[in-house]
């Protein structure tokens, strides 16, 4: 008798858990929203070319509404098929008018978000910024938060996080597709990997 309580309570936890609802409830805790408030920079985050392409739009979108009077765009200092990256971006932009101005560059050959928060880190201050909106992938965004909030915490500088939405890497139904699951998976292990990196303390800019 007392197996057969224990597999009912197994399979009714089965059932808890594994449904579709609970499913994309589980997914939706790993987004994260602030609202949007007058920062002095909008700072884009690497990705793949496709991510990066939507994170950097979505970005220069926010500046060109008002909400910070720079693009501080994080990029890689390898080059492409021989090219800066940085250039790449620059031409894509003027070409969609976005005044030149307005656009810095923050080189780094990050291997993670922590690495490249760091590095960032850097190259807010000396672009003596306080307030930065971050701009990255919807799944990518409390893992960045958390990162960010993190790393920024003693240099003065506050971070939100706002996030760009991409179906084709990303949706809360992430068992439906392949891409989704591989998205869904590699997030939560890394949001995981975040929470016992959160013990290990934050080193201090060359110089402080």
């Amino acid at each position: 008798m007392k197996k057969l309580a224990s597999w009912v309570v197994l399979l009714l936890l089965a059932l808890a858990i594994g449904n579709p609802f609970t499913m994309a409830w589980i997914a939706g805790r790993l987004v994260v929203s602030d609202e949007l408030e007058p920062a002095d920079a909008v700072l884009s985050l690497r990705g793949s070319h496709e991510e990066e392409q939507l994170r950097i739009g979505e970005a220069a979108r926010l500046v060109q509404g008002g909400n910070a009077p720079l693009l501080l765009v994080s990029v890689e200092s390898k080059p492409y098929f021989g090219q800066p990256v940085r250039r790449l971006i620059e031409t894509g932009l003027r070409a969609k008018g976005f005044p030149m101005q307005k656009l810095r560059f923050c080189e780094n050959n990050a291997d993670y978000t922590r690495e490249e928060a760091l590095a960032l880190r850097s190259c807010l201050r000396q672009l003596r910024a306080r307030k930065v909106t971050v701009v990255t992938s919807e799944y990518h965004t409390r893992r960045t938060r958390s990162i960010f909030r993190r790393v920024l915490s003693n240099s003065g500088i506050a971070a939100r996080v706002h996030p760009v939405y991409n179906p084709n890497y990303w949706d809360p139904h992430w068992w439906r597709r392949r891409r989704w699951t591989k998205t869904f998976v590699i997030e939560t292990l890394a949001l995981v990997w975040n929470s016992i990196e959160q013990f290990w303390p934050v080193p201090e800019p060359a110089g402080s």
